[in-house]
């Protein structure tokens, strides 16, 4: 099972990925700035069925989401959303 995280503020976001899932620091030459990072975006789509008088069976109406990821040479890759909002 994953660990629990704990919300926290976007502002500490860079902080908080220098923690390991163990709770220990990443090595020195691991730690990075999350501004150095390559920046990914993905959109996503939230649907929802929506009634409607010409159709019984209701319509889908989407609106699409941005999501926003960082992707380090390391491998490590942190959803950066509401932290590139932020800043």
């Amino acid at each position: 099972m994953a660990p629990t995280i704990h919300p926290f503020h976007p502002f500490d976001l860079e902080q908080k990925v220098q923690i390991l899932p163990t709770g220990k620091l990443r090595k020195p030459q691991a730690q990075q700035k999350l501004s150095e990072c390559a920046l990914m975006e993905i959109m996503q789509f939230n649907c929802d069925v929506q009634a409607h008088k010409k159709h019984k069976n209701g319509i889908v109406v989407c609106e699409p989401i941005q999501r926003v990821f960082r992707r380090c040479k390391d491998g490590l890759m942190v959803e950066t959303t509401a932290w590139e909002t932020e800043s």
